[in-house]
């Protein structure tokens, strides 16, 4: 239905498309906020996001352009983008000039404006006649190559069609898409995302593929080490004066003020104590889609190191135990290598407390029984009339979701009540 409302909207527009690897700027596997970004800076030329859709299962989450008569479809679990859908024409309504750059030697062969045929689409691909079918229940009929497909118009009600016809039915779509395999799409994942191990009541390690490096980040360390190890996060405020605006923070800041960095690309959150100065609590989000923060965030791939030390309430590591500065910058890279292809099946497992874990899955894990669970707190977002459920345990905070799905989850030191 997205295709009805988008007919008369698309404005005209030069695009350049290439199988397996995108259209114009939208790059597959670019990840959401990636996709998000590249909107925001061209809002004048493509104009604001219309709509979006998703749920919390991890299926797929499409975003529409009317005026560009896109839609976007992003993998659910990943969230990179694996389909690009470029509506084309009905009846001149819409005027496109399609570039298709094909081939390692980027052959360019192109068609300004007007409708293309199926005929010609063959041509355009090399072959005189290509083998097509029928999808829709046969009201369209799909050309399929590697990485790309175009779909066009049937007319006709006969299911047992001659070439002559196909030939001149007119194009109403294109996609480009990914059709990486499993293995491929998690060595893919290992290189686009950083993987975070939760080690409850101490902090977190990162770990970075292809460079096979692994980076620390403590409760206690200062503030200036955690920059020097992240770099400058992408938005800066103090808490105590609700200011989000991003102008004048350091100004502002006093000793009291505690300070809380936003590293949106990781999907992570440090607050630094404002008297102390040192890491105070480490947020992360998973992104889910019902969220009111959604798309703010990269999904923050994590899993808790050891979840029975929640059940068994294992306390952290005396408060005088310093670690040394240099174990923390990074490990051998063939040790690390090997830890990261291990993360990744930690990262899906349902055995372990992850990004995609449920309430009713970590309550399991962590030997609670099925007894009714009091809510912490409970947050109303006004603005998007949902709501999210807090339950605290020992050195860790559970954002759950109306849905029973893992929002967030929030570290902080055990050392100190």
């Amino acid at each position: 239905t997205w295709d009805n409302q988008l007919k008369k909207s698309v404005i005209e527009m030069e695009l350049t498309i290439s199988p397996k690897i995108g259209v114009g700027k939208f790059k597959l596997r670019n990840r959401f906020s990636e996709v998000i970004t590249e909107l925001q800076e061209g809002v004048d030329t493509f104009g604001e996001v219309d709509c979006v859709t998703g749920d919390n299962t991890g299926g797929p989450i499409y975003l529409y352009r009317k005026k560009q008569g896109i839609k976007l479809r992003f993998n659910g679990l990943t969230q990179t983008l694996e389909l690009i859908e470029v509506l084309y024409g009905e009846k001149q309504l819409l005027k496109r000039k399609i570039q298709l750059y094909l081939s390692k030697e980027n052959l360019n062969r192109a068609k300004d404006g007007g409708l293309l045929t199926f005929e010609f689409v063959c041509n355009l691909m090399g072959q005189a006649t290509y083998p097509f079918s029928f999808i829709n229940n046969s009201k369209h009929i799909l050309l399929k190559y590697d990485g790309i497909c175009f779909i066009f118009e049937n007319l006709s009600a006969d299911s047992k069609i001659k070439q002559a016809y196909v030939n001149k039915c007119k194009l109403y779509k294109i996609a480009v898409y990914t059709h990486d395999t499993i293995e491929a799409s998690l060595a893919q994942f290992s290189i686009q995302y950083p993987i975070i191990e939760v080690l409850l009541g101490k902090g977190i390690e990162i770990y970075q593929s292809p460079e096979c490096t692994k980076k620390s980040i403590y409760f206690k360390d200062e503030y200036d080490y955690v920059l020097s190890v992240l770099k400058n996060p992408q938005k800066i405020y103090p808490l105590s004066l609700g200011d989000s605006t991003g102008k004048g923070l350091f100004l502002k800041w006093n000793k009291a003020s505690d300070l809380v960095l936003n590293y949106f690309s990781y999907g992570f959150d440090i607050v630094i104590n404002g008297e102390t100065h040192r890491v105070k609590k480490i947020i992360l989000h998973t992104n889910l889609p019902s969220h009111p923060l959604f798309h703010y965030y990269d999904r923050c791939f994590f899993y808790i190191d050891n979840p029975e030390a929640l059940a068994k309430k294992k306390v952290a590591e005396d408060e005088g135990k310093e670690k040394e500065k240099i174990a923390k910058k990074e490990e051998d890279k063939e040790i690390v290598g090997k830890k990261v292809s291990k993360h990744i099946e930690q990262l899906f497992s349902p055995k372990w407390i992850n990004s995609q874990s449920e309430w009713k899955q970590i309550r399991e894990l962590l030997n609670e029984g099925e007894a009714e669970e009091e809510v912490s707190y409970l947050r109303n977002w006004t603005k998007q009339l949902t709501k999210t459920m807090y339950y605290a345990r020992e050195g860790i905070i559970f954002e759950i979701a109306e849905s029973g799905h893992l929002c967030s989850i929030t570290l902080f030191d055990t050392s100190q009540q």
